[in-house]
């Protein structure tokens, strides 16, 4: 139900923006993303229905089936609505979109199969198992290539990651 509730806000700090990263005539422009994005099977509902009502609409819906997720309303349903939401607007422009969103992606197509109510206490089920440990490989697999990323960088042999991120002003705040 966390993960839920962070989805929530994460997506609601998209709102004021909506229209200008999603809508046709955005930053995006529908027309353009042929050459922007070649790739044919990335399916997308705003590619077909390009209204802003219907914009708005996928919208509202994605952020309520996230509350309902998060609150454990129907939460096989609410992950599968949220999952193929989550890939519309994905795929509508994947230059909005940050590692948080391709993290999001495996972890709500995990819970698409979860069992939510087993991990409470009633009756397991198998797929709601292989769910839950698809996910705990996830969070691993996260660490891992994050880990082996600082490795890489010089400023953490040096001792100066830490001190570049607290002097940034940009993250400061």
């Amino acid at each position: 139900s966390v993960f839920g509730f962070i989805l929530f806000f994460y997506y609601l700090t998209r709102t004021p923006d909506l229209e200008l990263f999603y809508s046709a005539l955005g930053i995006a422009r529908l027309s353009y993303l042929p050459e922007m994005s070649p790739n044919h099977f990335q399916f997308s509902l705003l590619n077909y229905l390009t209204s802003d009502l219907f914009l708005w609409l996928f919208h509202f819906t994605f952020l309520s089936s996230l509350v309902a997720l998060a609150m454990g309303f129907f939460p096989r349903v609410s992950a599968i609505v949220a999952f193929i939401l989550h890939l519309t607007f994905l795929h509508r422009d994947i230059a909005a979109a940050y590692g948080v969103d391709m993290i999001c992606t495996f972890f709500l197509f995990y819970l698409c199969f979860a069992n939510l109510k087993g991990w409470k206490g009633s009756k397991k089920s198998v797929s709601g198992s292989i769910a839950f440990r698809f996910c705990q490989v996830q969070v691993c697999l996260i660490y891992a290539y994050s880990g082996f990323g600082k490795l890489a960088g010089i400023y953490w042999w040096k001792g100066e990651a830490i001190w570049r991120v607290l002097a940034n002003f940009q993250y400061t705040s």
